[in-house]
């Protein structure tokens, strides 16, 4: 019985490492995949941004007020460019 045991235990021992090996590929894949997404999600939000920026800076130009977030986004890009 142990011999039989043994002897399947080699068997098994390749497909074990290649399942192995396909979860490992799969982890570096997911992660592949979750760092595309955050930069993208980085790009549309700085996108955002920029198109805001823009609105406020002309509504300032205007004598327009501003919203809270117009103001924080204004005061966020002038904290960068004073870094």
């Amino acid at each position: 019985m142990h011999q039989k045991f043994l002897e399947a235990k080699i068997r098994t021992k390749p497909i074990q490492k290649e399942i192995t090996e396909t979860l490992n590929n799969i982890k570096l894949l997911r992660a592949e995949i979750r760092k595309k997404e955050e930069e993208e999600r980085k790009e549309v939000e700085e996108d955002l941004k920029k198109k805001i920026r823009e609105e406020a800076k002309e509504k300032l130009k205007r004598g327009g007020k501003l919203t809270w977030a117009e103001f924080q986004i204004l005061e966020e890009k002038e904290k960068k460019t004073q870094d």
